[in-house]
């Protein structure tokens, strides 16, 4: 099989988005200048890497993608993006369409369609909850399913692992131009073992770049596609739950010892309290 020629797409590189773009160039990979996110393909042009799935070529002309009758935000937002990295990659820009429209094009399935249901019929998904995914092949047709993010994740895990995109930081990322892929037969379903992920770092901040890493905690800017996860309080309660004008007098113990003594007040940071909590 060729291999595919990768390229990659970068905004105004600083940060760790300027270290990502020395170590896609010390790969030998071409540079395309542009803006990665949703739109039209950036100066550049886009691909002609070919698309094989179930032994088909993925074009604008036999397949579509395709959407429930009334989708979601978060099916939209997925649709959009695979739509947007299939023209990036093939230059092929395939339509999104309401299922009932699809005719005899091949659909691309994203989210809770009645296709869903008739190319796999074994995809469960309610047991699938808000971040599950499940990714199968049905001949030349695809199915991406999830609930809520999931149907984002399913979206950027078929082109993170089977078409070779990558997004290294909120202004880097790279994806095949040239060559040829062939997407095996997939039957692939994961649900998340970890309810919250985040990293607590600004460049993990940024809403698009977020989703795309799967990230979902309170650190993440609040209109990230599909949602956060926010626990009340978040970090540092310690005073919040234990507070020291009800426990302090009769349980010392539970307080940060400092210099040989116990605080009452101003011990705030979690690794004192950590100390604290294991060593009364």
């Amino acid at each position: 099989m060729n291999q595919p020629v990768l390229s990659y797409v970068v905004g105004s590189v600083t940060g760790w988005g300027a270290l990502a773009v020395l170590l896609v160039m010390s790969a030998g990979c071409a540079c395309v200048d542009g803006v990665s996110g949703q739109g039209s393909a950036p100066e550049g042009g886009p691909g002609r890497c070919l698309i094989l799935m179930g032994g088909r070529a993925v074009r604008g002309a036999t397949h579509c993608i395709a959407l429930p009758a009334e989708p979601t935000a978060e099916e939209r937002y997925a649709a959009a993006e695979l739509q947007r990295h299939l023209e990036l990659i093939a230059g092929e820009a395939l339509a999104v369409v309401p299922e009932a429209e699809a005719g005899e094009r091949v659909p691309l399935v994203v989210g809770r369609c009645e296709l869903c249901r008739r190319l796999a019929a074994q995809v469960d998904l309610d047991g699938l909850g808000p971040e599950g995914i499940h990714i199968k092949t049905a001949g030349p047709a695809l199915v991406l399913a999830g609930n809520g993010r999931g149907v984002i994740y399913a979206t950027y895990t078929f082109l993170e692992d089977y078409l070779g995109c990558r997004w290294f930081s909120e202004d880097c990322a790279m994806w095949p131009t040239g060559g040829r892929l062939e997407v095996p037969e997939l039957d692939r379903r994961y649900v998340p073992a970890l309810e919250y992920r985040d990293i607590c770092w600004p460049y993990g901040m940024p809403a698009q770049f977020a989703v795309r890493q799967k990230l979902n905690g309170d650190s993440v800017q609040a209109d990230v596609p599909g949602g956060r996860i926010s626990y009340a309080g978040f970090v540092h309660t310690f005073y919040a739950l234990v507070p020291p004008q009800k426990y302090f007098d009769d349980h010392p113990e539970y307080f940060a010892l400092v210099g040989g003594k116990r605080l009452r007040d101003g011990a705030q940071p979690a690794f004192i309290h950590a100390v604290a909590t294991c060593r009364p």
